[in-house]
């Protein structure tokens, strides 16, 4: 039976790895289109996502 911290634990580690997931999709999105305007909310999205991943 695992105790409170390790389930909080898990759950926050479970959410850090769909942020980094999120972050590369949105950077593999950027890389992808020719769309200035798209690009760029990608690279932003793509920001957001390891800003907090690294908070």
């Amino acid at each position: 039976m695992s105790t409170y911290s390790e389930t909080i634990g898990s759950k926050l580690n479970d959410l850090l790895e769909k942020t980094y997931d999120a972050e590369k999709g949105f950077e593999k999105a950027a890389e992808n289109t020719k769309h200035s305007n798209l690009k760029a909310y990608f690279e932003r999205k793509a920001q957001e996502r390891y800003d907090f991943g690294h908070e």
